[in-house]
């Protein structure tokens, strides 16, 4: 396996979400008021329209039972098929929502019929863009992106919450705190720390005290061109984001040299069918990002394999292939993967 491992080494630093305080309480919409039952209106009817109606009711059941079976009839003689039965689709189908792994689950033995995603890209129909799977990490919808020289920081709206997922790209620090926003900027803070980041400058205090500051040199909202496709180098098989669902996956190779990149992750994928590739920082929590110790401060690319199944499942094709394996989640420690007794 060439390169660093995506998960930290002996210096490596978890996610930094534990200790940030929490988000103010957003309470639920008020729900819709009932509606006035749709009861027959007020008064009766004339006397006599009674039987006047029920003959005209029983002339029209008549008629149109001879239509039917005309209908019918004609049918039959020349093979004219049957309109389908429309298919009720439920709100619930157009957007799912895929929950994050909670923190002391962290690469507990998933059930034995863990779903995995597909090896290759399918259609999408949760209502996340690229850039949500890859910068919110499958948790919610992305309000916009900064990056400075040591820094990047994703805005998004998670559960309702505006989220800050922060990246310090020299060390692979990964911080998520909640967050306050106008159209342009957004603060966030931990204890006596606050993160400033708006379209000029991104900034670090502590005790309102500048301790960092550095030039922004990309804002990106989603409708800009390098959202559609984040970390894609260009291949024949395009970049993929994993959903965080839990679901296994083996490492069959890391590469982080930007010279040698694209020809070494084709090959890989060539040698490898079924195989998909992901960049570690626009992918789930579990991954490492670049650090300078790590990658030299490059970006991490993963090839990366599905495997459906249980932790055995998993555990097997890691020793066929001698390779590492990871649960696909959030909210966990990333200097941990799988272990096979």
């Amino acid at each position: 396996m060439s390169g660093p491992q995506p998960w930290p080494g002996p210096q490596g630093n978890a996610a930094g979400h534990q200790g940030a305080p929490p988000p103010p309480p957003v309470g639920p919409p008020s729900p819709a008021g009932p509606l006035p039952p749709a009861g027959p209106p007020n008064g009766g009817q004339p006397k006599g329209t009674g039987k006047i109606i029920a003959w005209t009711v029983a002339g029209t059941v008549l008629v149109g039972a001879i239509v039917v079976g005309a209908v019918i009839a004609a049918n039959t003689l020349w093979g004219t098929p049957a309109a389908p039965a429309p298919v009720a689709v439920s709100s619930s189908q157009e957007q799912a929502v895929p929950e994050a792994a909670a923190p002391e689950a962290a690469h507990a033995a998933p059930p034995s019929a863990t779903p995995a995603p597909s090896s290759v890209p399918t259609p999408d129909t949760s209502g996340y863009s690229n850039a949500d799977k890859a910068y919110c990490k499958w948790q919610g919808k992305v309000i916009f992106v900064g990056a400075s020289d040591s820094f990047r920081a994703a805005i998004c709206e998670i559960n309702g919450q505006t989220t800050y997922l922060g990246l310090d790209k020299k060390t692979g620090l990964a911080t998520v705190l909640p967050a306050y926003r106008s159209s342009d900027s957004a603060t966030a803070h931990k204890d006596n720390y606050a993160y400033n980041l708006n379209s000029s400058a991104f900034e670090i205090t502590q005790n309102n005290k500048v301790i960092a500051e550095e030039k922004m040199l990309s804002w990106w909202t989603p409708s800009a061109p390098e959202m559609q496709l984040p970390g894609d180098l260009g291949l024949s098989q395009p970049i993929s984001y994993p959903s965080c669902n839990g679901s296994g996956v083996i490492i069959l190779g890391t590469f982080f040299d930007p010279a040698t990149n694209v020809a070494a992750i084709d090959r890989a994928l060539k040698n490898n069918p079924g195989s998909m590739y992901l960049r570690t920082d626009l992918s789930c929590g579990n991954f490492r990002g670049p650090s300078l110790d790590n990658s030299n401060g490059n970006s991490i690319y993963a090839v990366v394999k599905a495997i459906p199944g249980s932790k055995s499942d998993v555990c097997e094709a890691m020793k066929q292939y001698d390779a590492a394996g990871e649960w696909l989640e959030n909210g966990v420690d990333a200097a941990k993967n799988i272990q096979c007794s």
